[in-house]
C-alpha cells in the first residue's frame, strides 16, 4: 500500500521537468556557454559537458577536446614552473 506522500511524489515527477533539468538542457544547447566553461573555467574537466552537447559536430568535439587538453596541460606546466621557481628561491 502506497502512502499519500509517495503517490503525490509520483504524480509530481511524472511529466514535469525540474528546474535543474531545464537549466542543464539550456546550458547544453548553448555553444557559447560551453566554450566559455571549457576555455575560462574548467579546462579539460569540462570535456564531458562538451561531449553531452548536441550543438557540436563530432569533428568539432574532437578538435575542441584536443585543443582544450593541450591548453590545460600548458597552464598546468606554467603552474608547476612557478612552483618550482619559488621552491628554488626559497631553498637556496
Amino acid at each position: 500500500m502506497k502512502s499519500d506522500d509517495s503517490s503525490n511524489h509520483d504524480e509530481q515527477s511524472r511529466g514535469k521537468v525540474s528546474v535543474s533539468d531545464q537549466l542543464q538542457n539550456s546550458l547544453l544547447s548553448n555553444r557559447r556557454a560551453i566554450l566559455v566553461l571549457l576555455w575560462g573555467v574548467t579546462g579539460f574537466l569540462g570535456l564531458p559537458l562538451l561531449w553531452l552537447s548536441s550543438k557540436f559536430t563530432p569533428a568539432e568535439k574532437l578538435l575542441y577536446s584536443v585543443l582544450v587538453t593541450i591548453y590545460s596541460l600548458f597552464l598546468i606546466g606554467i603552474a608547476v614552473g612557478i612552483v618550482w621557481w619559488a621552491y628554488l628561491r626559497i631553498m637556496g
